[in-house]
């Protein structure tokens, strides 16, 4: 969908912003949170999502409808919790329903198993928006 005239306030210097992250963060997550697997590839046409961690998480998985969502079209949490590499269950239940922040290392992870880049979710393009300025 395409929007008609000039940008929201928050949107300007977003390609310049998005310049700056493909130049100089993505190199670096691509090598460290690529999914992993022979043969494995990222998702070719999935947009980055501007919800919060749990609803863009959550939102992936239904849109996918692999073996994460129910035949009543619920997420299975721990199904999914229990193929997460250093994720307990609790800790994901709490993420998702904004009880605590996500870590990039649950973002990364998430990312790897759903075959995307991690900066679909919104908090992590924030964290390397934050790691730019410092810089």
């Amino acid at each position: 969908m395409r929007l008609e005239g000039p940008p929201p306030e928050a949107l300007r210097g977003y390609d310049e912003i998005r310049a700056t992250l493909e130049r100089d963060v993505l190199p670096d997550v691509r090598e460290r949170a690529a999914p992993s697997g022979p043969g494995v590839r990222v998702r070719d046409m999935v947009e980055p999502s501007d919800e919060p961690f749990g609803v863009a998480l959550r939102e992936l998985m239904l849109g996918d409808g692999d073996i994460y969502v129910s035949e009543s079209g619920n997420v299975k949490w721990g199904t999914f919790a229990h193929v997460l590499h250093g994720v307990s269950y609790d800790v994901l239940r709490r993420t998702v329903r904004g009880e605590r922040p996500p870590t990039l290392e649950l973002m990364e992870e998430c990312a790897r198993v759903l075959q995307v880049w991690p900066t679909y979710f919104a908090e992590y393009r924030a964290a390397g928006f934050a790691r730019q300025a410092a810089a």
